[in-house]
Formats: C-alpha cells, structure tokens, sequence
C-alpha cells in the first residue's frame, strides 16, 4: 500500500484531435429490441474501432458501449506536416477521414442486418491541448493512459449536437479546415469537395445552453458536409 501511495500520476501535455462517435438514438431503439439484435449493433462498434486502427492509426481509444472515443496525438504527424499550413493538419486529415469511414460502414452493416436498426453514428471532432495522465493503480498491470482538458469536454457536449450522419467540427478544427482547403476539404476536386456548413438557429441556442462549451464553440462550431449529405443537411429539421 505504501509503495502505490507513493506511485504519483504521470502527465504531460499534448495537442490532440479527438473524435466522438455515438449511436444515435439507440437507448429508444434498444428498449424495443431483442438482446442478441443490441449485442449485434454494439459489435459493430467493437469491430469497427479495431479496424480504423489499422487504417488511420490513432494514439488511443475508449468503448463507449453504444459509442466509442478516439485521439490522435498530433506529435505523431508533426514531421510529416513540417512544411504544412498547420501541424494538426495530418491529424485532423485522419480524424476526418476516419469519420466518413464510421458513416459508411455502419451504413453498409445497417443494410445487411434483417432487423430495424438506429440511423447512423453522430460524430464531432475537436482540436486542442489536454493532459495525457498515467493513471496509476493497486496493479501495475491495470495502469492506463487516459486524457483530460477543455477539447475533450468539447467533444463530448458538440457530439450531442450532431444527428445520424453528421460530423460536427468544433471552432479550433473549423478554422483548420479554413487554412488547409486543399489537405482536409479537397478544394482541388469540385465534385468532391467537403464544405463547412453554419449549424440552424435552433442548434445553436441548444449549444448555448450546453453547459462547460465556450461560447467561441457554441457560437463559431461548424458541420463538415460532403457533396453527398447537403441535400440531407439542408432537409434537416431547422436547417432549411
């Protein structure tokens, strides 16, 4: 006991991109369904955070139950983005692509299940300094990294804001966004070209009430819509 007590939590601090994926609606849904068609839908979040591992190589994870979290440090790109408008830019570059790839392949589980199923993940992206803490343990063996500070806190409240199909941006990634057109809204394709989108009146007055968000976020948060999903956007209740 003594040698735990003196055992202190490691921190340090690092700029991340963060982003938080939840099943949209699915305690509704889930009240009405039948245990192995809720055990089927969590695997898919399950499998799905194994496979973005392997093709977008974030720094940590955490299961959410109906919902998962994951962290890019951006660190680990800042040699790859030297000569690049900002050195977030390879890490949002992932977070990004990362969530398209939630959308869709959850849209491609949905249609091969033979039952009713939630709508789709929503999904927010924030950017900024936490601290990376070591949380220690009683066992060593259970010693693990987790991360505090405002971006997480942004990411969760924003990811509240966002529908079945949407990725919100908080203000630090949007601006991001901004100065690297071509790296993370693909300005240099047209037809592709990702766009940054101001949320509803009515989706910002709930930001506004969200407490622990700032208002620079509550006021200056952005949805990132791709050629295939503004029609959806613009059809959304309060968005026309």
């Amino acid at each position: 006991m003594r040698a735990y007590l003196r055992r202190r939590p490691r921190e340090s601090k690092v700029e991340i991109v963060v982003l938080y994926a939840d099943i949209r609606d699915f305690s509704r849904w889930s009240n009405s369904a039948l245990p192995g068609q809720v055990a089927q839908v969590v695997e898919i979040c399950y499998e799905r955070v194994h496979q973005l591992f392997q093709d977008f190589h974030h720094s940590f994870h955490k299961l959410l139950g109906d919902g998962f979290l994951l962290v890019w440090e951006v660190k680990d790109f800042s040699r790859e983005e030297a000569n690049k408008c900002h050195r977030a830019c390879g890490a949002l570059r992932c977070a990004i692509n990362a969530a398209y790839e939630i959308h869709k392949k959850y849209l491609l589980a949905k249609r091969s299940l033979p039952f009713s199923t939630p709508d789709g993940f929503g999904i927010s992206i924030a950017v900024g300094q936490v601290y990376r803490i070591r949380v220690r343990t009683l066992l060593s063996e259970l010693d693990e990294d987790d991360y505090v500070g405002y971006a997480m806190n942004a990411g969760s409240r924003l990811q509240r804001l966002a529908g079945p199909n949407e990725i919100i941006l908080d203000s630090a990634a949007s601006r991001i966004c901004r100065e690297c057109p071509n790296e993370l809204l693909l300005a240099r394709y047209p037809d592709f070209e990702l766009r940054l989108v101001d949320p509803s009146i009515r989706v910002k007055k709930e930001a506004e009430g969200l407490k622990g968000l700032k208002s620079g976020d509550a006021r200056f948060f952005k949805y990132l819509v791709s050629p295939s999903s503004r029609d959806y956007l613009r059809k959304a209740d309060g968005n026309s």
